[in-house]
């Protein structure tokens, strides 16, 4: 399946480009709702406080053998895989809803 947009939610969720809207993790598959999405950092998170999300596409050459290194590490065998495309999405320094103390920092790396 092709999807040919991305949305990065404040509260660590991707999804397909349709708007998804939680404010806490749930339990998955979720029955309301049929958006594909990639938890990657799902967490109830207050970006009014503090913190930022940032995103990224790498096309470099660097980058993306580095995408090439750490899918072979996992699937040693999956040879000739070549990403043209790499995204990289950060929460960075974005705080729990109603914690002050506890800063939730989350990278994640998704490629073509």
């Amino acid at each position: 399946m092709e999807y040919p947009l991305f949305q990065a939610s404040t509260n660590g969720v991707i999804s397909s480009g349709e708007d998804f809207i939680s404010r806490a993790p749930e339990v998955l598959p979720r029955t309301s709702t049929a958006v594909p999405l990639i938890a990657a950092g799902w967490s109830d998170l207050d970006l009014s406080v503090s913190g930022s999300v940032y995103y990224r596409l790498a096309y470099d050459a660097t980058t993306l053998n580095k995408v090439v290194e750490m899918i072979t590490d996992v699937n040693p065998g999956l040879s000739g895989y070549q990403p043209t495309l790499a995204v990289i999405i950060t929460w960075f320094e974005a705080r729990r809803f109603n914690d002050e103390s506890d800063f939730h920092v989350s990278s994640s790396l998704f490629y073509i």
